[in-house]
This record gives C-alpha cells, sequence and structure tokens, in this order.
C-alpha cells in the first residue's frame, strides 16, 4: 500500500493531463489548423500521453510482483499444511506437536484451509482498486477544497431590479499576475438597452471584458461599476 499509493497519485495526475490536453486541441482544432501548429499541439500530447504510459508502467510492474506474490504465500501456506498434515497421519506427528491425526480430520482440515486462503488472494486486488479509487477520490475532494479565490464585501448589495448602468473605469487585468496585461486601461460606461460593440482581433481581450462583469475573474487594477451613485 505504501508503493502503490504514490503511483496511483502520479497516474490521476497523468490522466488528468492527457484529457485537459487532448479537450483543448479538439475545441481548439480550428485555430490549430488556421495557425498550422498540428506538429507542436501532436508532440505535445504525445508527451502527455507517454508521461502517462510510464507512470501506469510503474503500477503494472508492481502488480506483476505483488499478486504473483501474495497468491505464492497462500498457496505455501497451504502446500505446508498438507505436507506436515501428510506427515503426521502416515508417520507420526513431527517435531514440537503431539496427538494423533486422522485422515478425515486432514481431509477435513485442508477443505477449511482452502476456504480461508481463497479470501486472502482476493485482498491484494482489494487493496489496488482501494489505492486507485482513493487517488480518484483525493482528487475529486481536493477541487471541491480549494479556497475561493473571490469573495464578495462584507457590505454588497444585491443588484437585482437596479437601473443597470454598467461602467468600467480604468480597469486593468492579466491571467497571471507576473504575466503581461490582456487589459490595459480599459474605460468605458453602457446604459441600459444601449448596445456597445468591442472589435479586435482574436486573443485582444474581447471576451475577457465580458467574463469580468460576473467577476468570473477578479481585475487587477481599475474598478467596474453597477448604477455608480454619482453625488452631486
Amino acid at each position: 500500500m505504501r508503493r502503490v499509493e504514490p503511483i496511483y497519485d502520479d497516474i490521476r495526475v497523468a490522466v488528468g493531463t492527457l484529457n485537459t490536453r487532448l479537450k483543448n486541441n479538439l475545441g481548439g482544432i480550428h485555430l490549430i489548423k488556421s495557425m498550422t501548429t498540428e506538429p507542436y499541439e501532436s508532440a505535445r500530447v504525445s508527451d502527455a500521453s507517454y508521461a502517462y504510459f510510464e507512470t501506469n508502467w510503474d503500477r503494472i510492474k508492481l502488480a506483476t510482483v505483488y499478486h504473483p506474490g501474495s497468491s505464492f504465500i497462500t498457496n505455501a501456506s497451504f502446500g505446508v499444511t498438507f505436507l506436515v498434515g501428510g506427515y503426521w497421519v502416515v508417520v507420526g506427528p513431527p517435531p514440537l506437536l503431539s496427538g494423533t491425526l486422522t485422515v478425515g480430520a486432514l481431509v477435513t482440515f485442508l477443505f477449511m484451509s482452502q476456504r480461508f486462503t481463497g479470501p486472502l488472494k482476493q485482498i491484494a486486488f482489494v487493496i489496488e482498486q482501494y489505492e486507485n479509487a482513493r487517488a480518484s477520490g483525493k482528487r475529486a475532494v481536493g477541487l471541491q477544497d480549494m479556497p475561493e479565490r473571490i469573495r464578495d464585501a462584507p457590505d454588497a448589495v444585491d443588484s437585482e431590479g437596479r437601473a443597470g448602468r454598467v461602467e468600467y473605469d480604468d480597469v486593468t487585468f492579466s491571467y497571471d499576475a507576473s504575466g503581461a496585461s490582456v487589459l490595459d486601461g480599459i474605460s468605458f460606461a453602457v446604459d441600459r438597452g444601449e448596445t456597445v460593440a468591442l472589435v479586435g482581433p482574436t486573443g485582444a481581450g474581447k471576451s475577457t471584458v465580458l467574463q469580468l462583469l460576473p467577476r468570473m475573474y477578479e481585475v487587477n487594477g481599475g474598478s467596474i461599476e453597477i448604477d455608480r451613485r454619482i453625488e452631486p
């Protein structure tokens, strides 16, 4: 269990990385085709696939020792019981043992031993499946336990039923705190019922502007306000 637990953790991570890579590539296949980056993306998928193969191969190598070893130990215990019991019936009690053993008692004990060693063989499979499920559960629980990055202010008010004027005031945003800004100094206002078009090339940040409004992300600078109260 100590050996297989970190291996299954690595397998879950490798599977997640591979699935993410495949999802992104299939969803963005038009962009990949238009930018002719098929070899680059194919190499990335191959790397993720091979990483999964390597981690899964570590589990297979451990299983080739663990499962046969478990079966050998249980079968060896049954064989030792058979040999000692046979010697006892034919020759007499072995050293450190005393009394008599009949053939019927030996056969009965052997049958009972078989019923006991059979479930022992299954323990190896149960433990492996348990560690597999545990690794998957840790991934799922880890996502649920992630702390919230965006929280409402204590004095936040409900915007339902309000006029609906939206104002971006010198908004700056970057996905990575240490990276380049996606939006820099964006300012505009939209009244209720008004239509404003955002025009720009792919990746200019048009979708990001809209995602900031429901606070899918938090702005790095400036503010986005709904129905800002202007003092006279």
